[in-house]
């Protein structure tokens, strides 16, 4: 390639990547001079042994943590697993210079089929993919740059939608974003046929960039927010239930992030909790819904390790009090019913997996 070509490839990178994907979070790992460099993770142990498996991205590698040791599925330029619901398949973003595409892959991490073609041979032309989720009822949502006109090279990432396994021809957008602010991202899949995914919106005066989480019913549908914009909140995560969404907040300079949890109601998020404060990103939820994974820029090199926290617990079963009944009833007396247990937020201090990896702060952890 020549230089005029790579020159333009690594523009388009960064107007993607220097807003929206990397969520700010990006010149964490650049603003330091990294003092060490990152063992691999399979030379290295997690701190606690987790049940279940586990996955993670390190330099275009996804990683299978089991039984607390790291295990190499893929190498090459791969990012940003999801799971199918049935629990059988991986879909997988392979990124390439000036574009990237997905493709669905075994547990293992073999290849089964790609689902997008986005390269192209006039580099104006390629597109991107990034953030693929399948919904339960076999639709795979995922980032898409449709092109403002042919050749286009301003990138702007709308959530696309298309039956799994179908031909890409059949992808539609669901979202128009705002121009020349990254787009939208990160779609979540919810089982009542709507979305959740990350809004990103512009100031062209002060050139300040931010993100609300926003839901929609339909392709086309403008829906709502769901947070305010003075949060700065994107990465959304829903618990297996999808009861709870877990999502990450910034301040407006962008040296502050937190994690924050808070109870789905219907389309409409009730109370906030702050749960982890830092250099955070990429929530991800435990299969039973009461603890989170999430990536931490730690230490003096600024390499992003893995976090563990259980961050809900059951709240307390009423005692089953006998309902009041006349002396001369001699009948037993029936217990009032006991509500069912609801699941409360109480966060317990994080622990710390690992501590001479860097994951990819943008590719959040599976656990399955």
């Amino acid at each position: 390639m020549n230089r005029g070509l790579r020159l333009l490839g690594l523009l388009v990178l960064m107007a993607l990547f220097g807003t929206a994907v990397y969520f700010g979070l990006g010149h964490f790992t650049g603003a330091r001079a990294l003092r060490k460099t990152a063992l691999t993770p399979d030379k290295t142990h997690a701190t606690v042994d987790l049940p279940g498996t586990i996955l993670v991205v390190q330099n275009g590698t996804i990683y299978r943590l089991q039984g607390g040791t790291f295990k190499a599925m893929t190498a090459g330029s791969w990012t940003q697993p999801s799971i199918t619901p049935d629990g059988q398949h991986l879909i997988v973003v392979k990124q390439e210079l000036n574009y990237s595409d997905l493709y669905e892959l075994s547990l293992n991490g073999q290849i089964e089929r790609q689902l997008t073609d986005n390269a192209s041979g006039t580099v104006q032309y390629n597109h991107w993919s990034f953030h693929p989720m399948v919904s339960a009822a076999g639709t795979l949502f995922y980032d898409y740059d449709q092109k403002y006109f042919l050749g286009s090279n301003q990138v702007d990432l709308w959530v696309y939608a298309m039956p799994l396994g179908a031909q890409q021809s059949r992808a539609q957008p669901w979202t128009t974003p705002n121009f020349s602010t990254g787009g939208d991202i990160q779609p979540l899949p919810l089982r009542s046929g709507g979305i959740i995914y990350s809004n990103y919106f512009g100031d062209q005066t002060t050139g300040y960039v931010w993100s609300q989480l926003w839901y929609t019913a339909a392709a086309g549908d403008a829906g709502h927010t769901l947070t305010p914009s003075t949060q700065n909140c994107a990465s959304p995560a829903l618990n297996p239930a999808q009861t709870m969404l877990a999502m990450v907040c910034l301040s407006k300079t962008g040296e502050q992030a937190q994690i924050v949890v808070a109870p789905l109601q219907g389309n409409q998020l009730g109370p906030q909790t702050v749960v982890a404060t830092g250099m955070v990103n990429s929530p991800t939820w435990s299969p039973d819904g009461k603890s989170l994974l999430y990536l931490q820029g730690t230490g003096s090199d600024g390499y992003f390790q893995l976090y563990y926290q259980q961050v809900m617990a059951a709240a307390p079963t009423p005692t089953p009090s006998p309902s009041s009944s006349p002396r001369h009833d001699r009948s037993t007396p029936t217990p009032t019913p006991a509500p069912t247990p609801a699941l409360i937020v109480h966060p317990s201090p994080p622990r710390q997996l690992t501590t001479d990896d860097n994951f990819q702060a943008t590719s959040a952890p599976i656990w399955y």
